[in-house]
């Protein structure tokens, strides 16, 4: 009635400018009240939750324990939401459009370039970062987008250009959750968290290969590290870094724990210098939010190899 009175005495552009913002907060509210929460899990634990519409028909493909996807299916299945840890996704092909460079850019092959990393000395192609993000349009006009948070992939395909912003909305909702046991380290020399083998998601070793460390071999990897590293900063010519024995103290660390393909305990030691030890226990973190350095630590050869540095630290 107030609205009709409103539009009545004659200012109608003034009045929709005070109406649509509402119509938006209301359309929101009701919008997220038909959203639902779904989960990746891996090894029965939740790793992954997106916030999505309801009325969908969840197809899950899977190759044993090694890799899964969830794809969430809406009416013809024309278009969908997934949730990936294989290599490759729904998105594919419409990655693949925008180029060669930029295909194997996103689907580089991380253990070859480890190894050509080690074979040169040097990283010399250009790695992918922790969060990697790609959209765009195909060739039917229908928008999709494509986010890797580690070795996670998540996206929609096929969506309508008016209802981007809706699944734009929805995929930024996703959580990349670790779950499992974290262990403080508090030692005179060295301070810092150990994480299971449930957390990582993708950041470094293969979680199929991760192995919870004994107390006992972080120790001994530690011990190693100081006899070792700076032969092997002098030996590798490193001169960009400033990690001698003395100055190992200084930085907190978290501590992961893999099996190599030789069947040999490695341990991935993280340094993070302006991280609060405090705040090291509730995630493993990447390159770009705070690791410093990381280097891993063979306890059975006893040798250190594959020191990373954060450029821009």
């Amino acid at each position: 009635m107030t609205i009709n009175r409103f539009l009545y005495h004659g200012n109608l552009e003034s009045a929709m400018k005070r109406i649509l913002p509402i119509l938006s907060l209301l359309l929101f509210v009701s919008c997220n009240t038909n959203l639902t929460t779904v989960c990746y899990r891996y090894r029965n634990k939740p790793i992954c939750s997106l916030r999505i519409p309801q009325g969908y028909k969840e197809w899950i493909i899977s190759s044993g324990e090694t890799a899964r996807e969830h794809r969430y299916c809406y009416e013809d299945s024309s278009f969908f939401f997934y949730i990936s840890d294989y290599l490759y996704n729904p998105n594919t092909e419409n990655i693949e459009l925008l180029g060669d460079s930029i295909y194997n850019y996103r689907f580089q092959n991380k253990q070859l370039l480890e190894s050509i990393y080690e074979q040169y000395g040097k990283e010399v192609l250009l790695k992918l970062p922790d969060t990697f993000e790609l959209t765009g349009e195909n060739s039917d006009s229908l928008c999709w987008r494509d986010i890797l948070v580690g070795n996670i992939s998540l996206g929609y395909v096929n969506v309508p250009i008016n209802k981007k912003k809706y699944y734009d909305h929805c995929l930024d909702s996703y959580s990349i959750k670790a779950q499992g046991v974290v262990t403080k380290i508090n030692r005179c020399q060295y301070k810092g968290y150990s994480f299971d083998n449930t957390f990582g998601v993708g950041c470094f070793p293969p979680e199929l290969n991760q192995i919870t460390l004994k107390l006992s071999q972080i120790d001994l990897a530690e011990r190693i590290l100081r006899d070792s590293l700076v032969n092997y900063i002098q030996v590798n010519n490193i001169n960009n870094i400033n990690v001698e024995k003395e100055n190992l103290k200084k930085y907190n660390r978290q501590y992961l724990g893999y099996v190599n393909k030789n069947e040999e305990v490695v341990v991935l030691i993280l340094f993070l210098k302006h991280k609060r030890l405090k705040d090291l226990s509730s995630r493993v973190f990447g390159f770009r939010d705070g690791v410093d350095w990381s280097i891993e630590v063979n306890i059975h050869s006893k040798k250190i190899n594959n020191l990373k540095i954060n450029r821009n630290s």
